[in-house]
C-alpha cells in the first residue's frame, strides 16, 4: 500500500479493457496451466513450481499491491474503490506472496534449501483463496473482457 507521503497513484492512461483481455488474461491462464501440469521428472517438477508462483504473485500483486509502481495495473484501476471493498488477504495468500519473492524473485540468504515439506506449494488450497478475492472482483463488475472473466474463473 502507497505510504501517506507517496501522491495518490493515477490508473495508467492505457486501454485497461484491451490490457485485461491479453495480459490479465494471459496470468489468470498460465496460473491454470501450471497448475494442472503433471510433471514427469524434477525438471518439469521445477518448472510447474516456477510457474505456478511466478503467475500467483502476479495475480496477488494485481488484487494486493505491496508497493505498487505508477506503471502497474491493479484491481483498482477496474473496480472503483476496490481497496475497501476487497476481502482481506488470507493468511496463505500472503504467506506464497512472501514464499514467491524468496524462492523467486531474488537470490537470498533465506530461501529454502533442498525440499522440506514446508517449501510445498498447495496448489490446490492456494488456488481456493485465490478463488476469493476473484469472485469478489468480478462480482463488482469490473469493465473486463468477458473472455477474461472467463479466464479468472477457471482459478
Amino acid at each position: 500500500m502507497p505510504t501517506e507521503s507517496r501522491a495518490k497513484r493515477v490508473a495508467p492512461s492505457i486501454d485497461l479493457f484491451s490490457f485485461a483481455g491479453e495480459h490479465l488474461s494471459y496470468e489468470a491462464r498460465m496460473f491454470v496451466i501450471c497448475r494442472a501440469m503433471k510433471p514427469r521428472d524434477q525438471f518439469e517438477s521445477n518448472l510447474k513450481v516456477e510457474g505456478f508462483a511466478l503467475h500467483l504473485k502476479n495475480l496477488i500483486e494485481f488484487f494486493y499491491p505491496s508497493s505498487p509502481h505508477a506503471d502497474d495495473v491493479l484491481a483498482a484501476d477496474y473496480v472503483a474503490d476496490w481497496n475497501h471493498k476487497r476481502p482481506a488477504i488470507t493468511p496463505l495468500l500472503e504467506s506464497a506472496r512472501v514464499q514467491a519473492g524468496k524462492e523467486l524473485h531474488h537470490l537470498t540468504a533465506q530461501r529454502i534449501a533442498g525440499r522440506p515439506s514446508h517449501k510445498a506449494w498447495d496448489f490446490d488450497l492456494i488456488s481456493k483463496d485465490l478463488k476469493g478475492v476473484i469472485s469478489a472482483f468480478l462480482g463488482l463488475q469490473p469493465k473486463i473482457p468477458q473472455g477474461t472473466i472467463s479466464e479468472l474463473s477457471e482459478i
